[in-house]
Formats: C-alpha cells, sequence, structure tokens
C-alpha cells in the first residue's frame, strides 16, 4: 500500500482538490444572483457584467473571497461557546475545515478569474487533525498549486484518532509517523516568514502518536536560519514526558501573545529552558490539576514555567490565569501556585483575569477563594492596572488592597449564586474600596439575571456614576 499517496488523497484542505483546481474549467459562468435574466452556463456569451468581473484588478477578487470567507468563518464561530471552540472543541473545527474546502469549490467557480484568489485565501488557514494529516501536507507542499507561502493560521489538533486494538491500525500509525519525521521537518521550513497565528494541542494520553509532532518541530529547528514572526502563540497539552518543551519553539519571533498548558506533572525538566527572542504583552495560563497523587504538584510545574517565562515577561501587559479541576486541591498548593504565576506579574500590568472551572469542579467555597489567596499574601502591586476579571473565584477587599490598583476603571465579576451572602458583602465592601475610587463600569456574569440581589449593587453604582451591567451566564 502506498500510504503516503492515500494520505494525499484524503487531506482534507488542499491535497484532495489539487487535481480538481489545476483542472477547473476556464470558461464556467455560475450566476452571481438568481436573477431571471441571468445566462446559464451553457451559454457561449457571458453578461457584461461577468466580463466587468473578471477584468476587474486580482486585489479586488482577493477582498471580494476574503470577506465570503471571513463573514462564513464569524457566523461558524458564532454558534458555539468561544472557550470551547478554542481550546477543545475539534469536531468544530472539522466541520469548519470541510466546509472551507465547499466555499473554496463555489468561489474557484464563479469565474476563471477567481480561482486562484480563491485557492490564496483558502490556504491562509490550515488545520492538521491526526500524523497522517502531517504527511499529506508535506506531499500537498510539493504540488504546484500550493500555496504554503499563503498560509496566516496553522493550527495542529492532534488527539487519539485510530483504535488502539486494531494491529493494522498500529501498522498504518507507525508507517505515517515515519514518513511523517522523514517529511513534514522539510514542509515546515515552506512556512512564511510571518504567521497571524501559530497553534498546538496533543494529547497528552498517548505520547508514541503525538511525540510526532514535536519530533518534527525539533529537526526543523536544528536549521538556525528557520524563523518565524508569529504574534500568537499557542501551546497547549502536551505529550508526556516530553522535555523542554520551549526549546521546539525557537523558530518564534515576534511573539507577542502566548498561551500555555501546564499539567501538574509538568517540572523543571519540562521548562528547561526559556523562551528566547520573546517579549510578551499578553500571557494566558491554562492550569489543569490533575487528580490522584499529583493533585498537589501544580506549584512545581508554575515555578518552573514562572523561571523559564520570566525574561519574556518584563514588559507584560495582560495576564490571564485559568484554573480546572481544582477539586480536591489543598487550598496551600492553590495558593502557591498563584504566588509563583504572580511573580510575572509587574509594575506594567494593566489587565488581569483569575478564572477557575465552574461547578462542579470548583469547591463549594468558591466564593472565598480570592480571600484565600488574599490571606497567603499572593497578590503583587499592579499599579498600572486598569481591568481586573474574577471569574468563579469571588472576591476580597484584601486583594484590592494588595494589588494597589488605585486606577482601576473596570471590575468584571463571574459568580454562580448572586445571593450569596459572602459574595455579596465583600462586593459591596470592594466598592468602597479607596481602591475602586476611579471605578467606571461594574459587570456582573450570572445565571439569574432577575435576582433581586443585583438590585444593591445596581443602586451603589448609581450613586457613584459607576456604570453597571449584568450578562447572562451560559449554563454548563
Amino acid at each position: 500500500m502506498n500510504v503516503s499517496r492515500c494520505l494525499s488523497a484524503r487531506f482534507i484542505p488542499e491535497a484532495s482538490l489539487l487535481a480538481y483546481s489545476n483542472h477547473a474549467p476556464k470558461t464556467l459562468y455560475l450566476p452571481l444572483s438568481s436573477s431571471a435574466s441571468a445566462a446559464p452556463a451553457r451559454y457561449p456569451h457571458r453578461p457584461p457584467d461577468m466580463a466587468s468581473l473578471i477584468s476587474c484588478p486580482t486585489e479586488i477578487h482577493l477582498m471580494i473571497i476574503s470577506e465570503a470567507f471571513r463573514a462564513h468563518d464569524l457566523a461558524q464561530t458564532a454558534q458555539g461557546r468561544p472557550e470551547l471552540y478554542r481550546f477543545v472543541d475539534r469536531r468544530m473545527r472539522k466541520e469548519r475545515r470541510a466546509q472551507r474546502l465547499q466555499m473554496f469549490r463555489t468561489l474557484s467557480l464563479v469565474c476563471s478569474a477567481w480561482l486562484d484568489p480563491a485557492r490564496t485565501v483558502f490556504w491562509a488557514e490550515v488545520t492538521l487533525f491526526a500524523v497522517g494529516d502531517l504527511v499529506a501536507f508535506a506531499r500537498a507542499v510539493q504540488q504546484p498549486a500550493s500555496k504554503p507561502a499563503c498560509i496566516r493560521r496553522l493550527h495542529f489538533r492532534l488527539p487519539l484518532s485510530i483504535d488502539q486494538k486494531s494491529v493494522q491500525a498500529e501498522e498504518e500509525l507507525m508507517l505515517e509517523a515515519k514518513e511523517a519525521k522523514a517529511h513534514f521537518p522539510a514542509a515546515l521550513r515552506l512556512l512564511p516568514a510571518h504567521l497571524e497565528e501559530f497553534y498546538v494541542d496533543c494529547d497528552n494520553h498517548y505520547p508514541a502518536r503525538n511525540h510526532v509532532l514535536y519530533h518534527c518541530l525539533s529537526l526543523a529547528c536544528r536549521d538556525p536560519a528557520w524563523t518565524i514572526a508569529i504574534p500568537r502563540l499557542y501551546i497547549g497539552p502536551r505529550p508526556s514526558l516530553l522535555f523542554d518543551t520551549l526549546a521546539h519553539f525557537r523558530f518564534a519571533r515576534s511573539v507577542r501573545a502566548l498561551e500555555l498548558s501546564l499539567t501538574s506533572r509538568d517540572d523543571c525538566q519540562t521548562f528547561r529552558s526559556p523562551l528566547p527572542h520573546v517579549q510578551l504583552e499578553s500571557l494566558a495560563l491554562r492550569l489543569e490539576f490533575d487528580g490522584g497523587l499529583y493533585r498537589n504538584h501544580m506549584p512545581r510545574a508554575t515555578a518552573a514555567a514562572a523561571k523559564a517565562l520570566r525574561g519574556a515577561c518584563a514588559r507584560l501587559r495582560s495576564l490571564a490565569v485559568h484554573m480546572l479541576a481544582v477539586e480536591d486541591v489543598d487550598a496551600a498548593a492553590l495558593a502557591q501556585t498563584m504566588k509563583h504565576v504572580f511573580t510575572l506579574a509587574g509594575r506594567p500590568l494593566a489587565a488581569l483575569t483569575i478564572a477557575a472551572s465552574a461547578t462542579p469542579y470548583l469547591p463549594s467555597n468558591s466564593a472565598g477563594f480570592a480571600a484565600a489567596l488574599a490571606a497567603a499574601h499572593a497578590f503583587v502591586p499592579c499599579p498600572a492596572l486598569r481591568t481586573l476579571r474574577l471569574h468563579q473565584v469571588g472576591i476580597d477587599p484584601d486583594v484590592l488592597q494588595q494589588l494597589q490598583c488605585a486606577g482601576l476603571e473596570e471590575l468584571e465579576v463571574a459568580v454562580s449564586r448572586p445571593g450569596c451572602p459572602v459574595l455579596k458583602e465583600s462586593l459591596l465592601a470592594c466598592l468602597g474600596a479607596p481602591e475602586l475610587r476611579n471605578l467606571q463600569r461594574l459587570r456582573i456574569t450570572c445565571s439569574d439575571v432577575e435576582s433581586v440581589s443585583l438590585e444593591v449593587f445596581r443602586a451603589s453604582c448609581a450613586n457613584r456614576n459607576i456604570v453597571f451591567t449584568v450578562t447572562r451566564k451560559c449554563d454548563e
């Protein structure tokens, strides 16, 4: 079996349509409207509006096609919850890839002048879901009609995709892995010098499968001349036993926003080297607390990550911390975890977000979580702070005092029960704190937007000319 030919044929984004697009009809007329006067495709004469369309500059074609793709992508994104779309919903991404292919086919048949611009816009976003896709992509970029230089957003989402019990599937995987290691590093070096986004998300339970991508990245990094400017870099879950994670991204330059996932199993070997040539403006940490023996080991992981990232965070302006599955984690371990994280925050910090997974993953005393952090003196002064978001962690005046955020303008609090007495008392006390004397906007996100408990906050804000808004929280 010719594995590479089979894989290349099934690769949805490009290889499966190369023959189709190369031999697309040059005179096919597809009406742009449903008007009865539009000429059928079999007629040899096009109406004047089609002739005018074909004669337009390529830039106009690109603009029209880009807007068509953009409108379609935005409509699809709005259908789901953004956090799921961003982090875990592979199914939605697969549907998006298939629909982008259909959009390309539709637009490329409008007229011959639209074929190449449609291919250009189509190549702007590439998402790969399996090791076999790496092989198929490496084959596709060798084709004359391919446009790897047009890629702007490159996403890798590689969880388990074959049946572990199938011997044939395991043999196919070994062939895929061997071929990917042989050809994909060269394909990586064909990427453009600038990408808008580089996204890597691997299943950490199947290291044999998902080490392939990181192995290819490591091989490509052996060429010191290979660099890519990447404003947004996302390093999601990684294969277990992967050492020196950030060294696999030495090619990244001009990174301004970094999203990094940590698990309780990470340690100093996971983050042995810093991320060079980077000065971050935005950092988002996704802390996945593993259960069992490792549930209290997150301080070790955050200490190692903070040490590796400290040099890149000297001018950090936005810091977000998302904690997942923190049930059964000791309060001392949580406090120490956040202490390590806040060593990355400094005086230039303008926006801070602290979020925890909602019930049932968050302990019942979540309203006092922020107070517990303040009691442990986890926060550091951030005098430039303008925006503070606290989601499912409660709030406490001591938090504001330790942050020394006298210039805070926007406060957002997400809660499960707005009528919680502890939360109500703490938030009212915060509104009277000197650190909020310049507050301009207060936003509360909750499931019960009609709760009478919200009226006391509304009245307090009205007395100080603070804009008060309530947003309904989607149920989990």
